[in-house]
């Protein structure tokens, strides 16, 4: 019953091993933002970024905010173990709604150091 029992415990799977799920910062390669909003309504900025594979798709917005400016990076998640290699296009909207008149500034981040910048100015 001994060996049994240890037998049962190897075959044990560890999913955590098995685990095909990543999430990492993708690079934002085209920005479509209207050049004025207005306060108390949608503000709609279509975001296009790369996924390495056909496993990639959006996860979530990184936002900083100093003032009126807004930092932005984009989240990717990787679920599925096999995946086609072929570089994919995702564009996703995001939505801001301003609460003041003003100039907003939204930065999109394109690479390790550089950013795709637009200013939508908020009556």
């Amino acid at each position: 019953m001994l060996f049994a029992f240890i037998a049962m415990l190897s075959c044990d799977k560890d999913d955590s091993a098995n685990d095909c799920t990543a999430l990492e910062i993708a690079y934002v390669t085209d920005v479509q933002a209207p050049e004025n909003g207005v306060v108390g309504e949608d503000i709609e900025i279509e975001v296009s970024f790369d996924v390495r594979n056909s496993c990639g798709d959006f996860a979530d917005f990184i936002q900083q905010q100093n003032e009126n400016t807004r930092i932005i990076e984009v989240k990717a998640k990787y679920e599925g173990c096999e995946c086609l290699q072929v570089m994919e296009t995702i564009t996703i909207t995001y939505i801001y709604k301003p609460s003041i008149p003003g100039d907003y500034v939204f930065k999109f981040k394109s690479n390790q150091t550089e950013y795709i910048t637009v200013i939508i100015s908020v009556s």
